[in-house]
């Protein structure tokens, strides 16, 4: 049952880390992009 739960809980941990990962990857291009639209307005 630990061995289970254990292996249960690094997959959580795992897909977590996945999640944080891929928002990251995505928020800080657009961030980049919009940064770099503003600048070009100005």
């Amino acid at each position: 049952i630990y061995l289970i739960w254990s292996l249960n809980n690094e997959t959580s941990i795992a897909y977590e880390i996945a999640f944080l990962a891929a928002l990251l990857g995505g928020v800080l291009p657009t961030m980049s992009m919009s940064r770099i639209i503003t600048k070009g307005r100005r």
